[in-house]
């Protein structure tokens, strides 16, 4: 048989027999050959909340484009909690000792 009509991605083929003695011709389908993705390339658009994306255009050239979520892309935080909120409070007072102390000296100086 020839192949008369190459198959694509979404759509048959047709191969041909021929007989050379009676000129009879029969057709044969030949299975679409469906997309193929394997060269994906990553997007570079992860943000902080969501992960990023890779496409691959199709295997056969057909120009067909898969676009698939890249698992644990997604960038940390920028500003990611540490865990220190109440050491400010620690700070304020300690700050605040150390100005009465401070204001103590300077009176117990003037008053004499």
């Amino acid at each position: 048989g020839k192949v008369t009509k190459e198959p694509s991605c979404t759509e048959a083929g047709e191969k041909t027999y021929s007989c050379s003695r009676c000129e009879e011709t029969r057709t044969e389908e030949i299975t679409a050959l469906g997309h193929s993705f394997t060269n994906y390339v990553y997007n570079n658009d992860a943000t902080t909340t969501k992960d990023g994306t890779e496409t691959a255009e199709c295997d056969h050239g057909c120009g067909a484009t898969d676009t698939r979520t890249k698992e644990g892309t997604k960038l940390p935080d920028e500003n990611p909690p540490t865990g220190d909120s109440g050491w400010w409070f620690v700070g304020i007072a300690i700050a605040a000792a150390a100005g009465t102390v401070a204001l103590l000296f300077y009176r117990k100086k003037v008053n004499g």
